[in-house]
C-alpha cells in the first residue's frame, strides 16, 4: 500500500491546483466570449497585404526601405477572413516585437497600428507578431515571426 507524507500530499495538491488554473487560462476555442481567431492580416503602406496563418505561414515578406518609418496595420481574421475581434477588439492589441539584432524598431501609434524601421539592409526574420489579450497580460494568438527584407533607400541622381 501506498503511504504518502504530509509533505507530498501537499504537493500533490499543488500540482492539480496549478494544472487546474493553467487549464482555465484565456483559451480562444473553449470561451464563448472570446473571438476565435485564425490568421493574421498585416497591412504595410504601399505593398500588398500579408497573411500569416495559425500554422505561421506567411503569404509574403515584410519589406522595408532603410531608416524610413513604414506604417503598418495589424488585423486578426476568424476562419472566414473576416475581421475576428468584433465586439472585444478594446480587450486586446497586436504585439509587435522585433527579434533583437534584426535591426528592425516598432513605434505604436495605436493599438492595432503602428510603424516599423529598418536600420540595416538585408533580409532575414525579424518581427513576431501576436494577439495581447490586455487584462490578462498574455498572448491569445501567436506569437509569429515574420520574414523581412530592409531595402536601401533609391539613390537620387542630379543632373
Amino acid at each position: 500500500m501506498l503511504y504518502l507524507t504530509r509533505r507530498s500530499r501537499l504537493a500533490a495538491i499543488a500540482a492539480v491546483a496549478l494544472l487546474s488554473l493553467g487549464a482555465s487560462a484565456c483559451q480562444t476555442t473553449d470561451d464563448p466570449d472570446e473571438p476565435e481567431i485564425e490568421s493574421i492580416r498585416l497591412t504595410i503602406s504601399g505593398q500588398p497585404s500579408i497573411t500569416v496563418s495559425s500554422t505561421g505561414v506567411q503569404s509574403g515578406t515584410l519589406t522595408l526601405t532603410q531608416n524610413v518609418a513604414t506604417t503598418i496595420q495589424v488585423e486578426f481574421l476568424d476562419a472566414s477572413g473576416a475581421a475576428g475581434l468584433g465586439e472585444h477588439a478594446d480587450e486586446f492589441q497586436a504585439q509587435v516585437t522585433p527579434v533583437a539584432g534584426s535591426g528592425i524598431t516598432f513605434a505604436r501609434t495605436g493599438p492595432f497600428a503602428g510603424t516599423l524601421t529598418g536600420a540595416t539592409v538585408g533580409t532575414g526574420r525579424g518581427v513576431s507578431f501576436s494577439l495581447l489579450h490586455i487584462e490578462e497580460n498574455h498572448e491569445d494568438f501567436g506569437p509569429f515571426t515574420v520574414n523581412f527584407t530592409v531595402n536601401a533607400p533609391p539613390t537620387v541622381v542630379q543632373r
